[in-house]
């Protein structure tokens, strides 16, 4: 299977960010895996639908996919935060806008 060089960069990304922030840390199983996904909201949106954006009543809806999004979260930390990523139980995604792009990601199991 060929992983385009963007998300094999957005994988390492999201890797190297575990590693700094527990370095040496990998959870045992069951583990139950959150993202959240922040996009800016279009500047081109009136003051109104920009509230309703950072009100959570308008979602994004364009790509990337929710599902590609966390395909690449939970082959990133493969290895990494976890042995395999079978031993993920439980998964949760959420498109939401924000002030500035980022994802916030939680991870529970034993440590």
């Amino acid at each position: 299977m060929y992983t385009p060089d963007k998300t094999v960069t957005y994988e390492n990304w999201i890797r190297l960010c575990y590693q700094q922030a527990y370095p040496g840390i990998k959870l045992a199983a069951p583990v139950k895996l959150e993202v959240n996904a922040y996009f800016t909201i279009p500047k081109s949106y009136s003051k109104k639908r920009k509230f309703a954006c950072l009100m959570n009543e308008t979602r994004p809806t364009a790509k990337p996919d929710a599902d590609n999004i966390l395909k690449a979260v939970c082959d990133a930390l493969n290895g990494t935060a976890y042995h395999d990523d079978s031993e993920v139980a439980e998964m949760h995604i959420a498109k939401l806008y924000g002030m500035q792009e980022h994802l916030a990601v939680w991870l529970t199991g034993e440590a």
